[in-house]
C-alpha cells in the first residue's frame, strides 16, 4: 500500500522539536503580595483606646486586574505576562493599612470597613487612591486623598490629599512590591499622626461618662 503524505510525516519531528522548545522557554508564573511595614515615624502619644475603622477604600479601574502593571510614562502602562498579584489590590491596600495602623496605634482597635459589627467605631478613615504603581526605573508612586470622619459627625473632621515615592531597591517586581509596601506605610504615619492630633485637641470620653 501506498503511504499517504509522506512529507507531513517528516515534518513531524521539527514540530514537537518546536512546541517542546517553546514550553521550556515559557516562564511559570510568580506571585506577589503587599506587606505591612514599621514605623518610620515617632510613636503615637497615649491615650484612650479609640475604635477606628479603615474604609472604604477605593482604587482606580487601572488596577482591577492580577497582572502587575508598571508605568512607562504618563500616559502609558504595561502588564506582566507572568508576574502577578497573589490576592486584588482591592482585598491587600485595606489589609496592609489596617495591619500598618495598628502598629502605629496599638493601643486602639483597627478594623476593616464594613467588618466592625455593633458601633460604628470612634473614627473611620476614608481612603481614595489615584495612583498605586511603580515606573520602570524603580520608583513607587502612591497618590491618595484621605478623610477622618467622627463617631456622628457627617462632615470630615480632617481631609488630606499626597503623594509619596519610594525608590525600590532593584527593578524586579518583589523590589517594586516592597516599595509600594513601603508608601503604604508612610500613609499610615499620616494617618495616624492626624489621628492623634484629633484626638489631643478632642479626647474621647472615658466609658460610663
Amino acid at each position: 500500500m501506498t503511504e499517504r503524505f509522506p512529507a507531513f510525516r517528516g515534518l513531524i519531528p521539527l514540530l514537537l522539536a518546536l512546541v517542546l522548545s517553546a514550553c521550556a522557554g515559557a516562564s511559570s508564573p510568580r506571585y506577589y503580595t503587599l506587606a505591612p511595614v514599621a514605623s518610620g515615624a515617632p510613636a503615637a502619644e497615649a491615650m484612650m483606646p479609640a475604635r477606628i475603622v479603615v474604609g472604604p477604600v477605593n482604587l482606580p479601574d487601572y488596577l482591577d486586574r492580577r497582572p502587575i502593571v508598571t508605568r512607562d510614562n504618563a500616559y502609558a502602562i504595561r502588564l506582566a505576562t507572568s508576574d502577578y498579584w497573589a490576592a486584588p489590590l482591592q482585598d491587600q491596600v485595606p489589609r496592609v493599612l489596617v495591619a500598618d495602623l495598628a502598629t502605629r496605634l496599638p493601643a486602639d482597635h483597627i478594623e476593616a470597613f464594613p467588618q466592625l459589627s455593633g458601633s460604628a467605631g470612634d473614627y473611620r478613615v476614608a481612603v481614595d487612591i489615584d495612583r498605586l504603581d511603580v515606573d520602570a526605573s524603580g520608583l513607587a508612586t502612591l497618590t491618595v486623598h484621605w478623610w477622618i470622619y467622627g463617631k456622628t459627625a457627617p462632615q470630615a473632621l480632617q481631609a488630606g490629599e499626597t503623594t509619596l515615592h519610594q525608590q525600590a531597591e532593584a527593578t524586579d517586581y518583589e523590589a517594586g512590591a516592597a516599595a509600594l509596601s513601603a508608601t503604604l506605610g508612610a500613609l499610615a504615619d499620616s494617618l495616624a499622626q492626624s489621628l492623634t492630633q484629633l484626638r489631643l485637641q478632642a479626647p474621647l470620653p472615658l466609658a460610663g461618662s
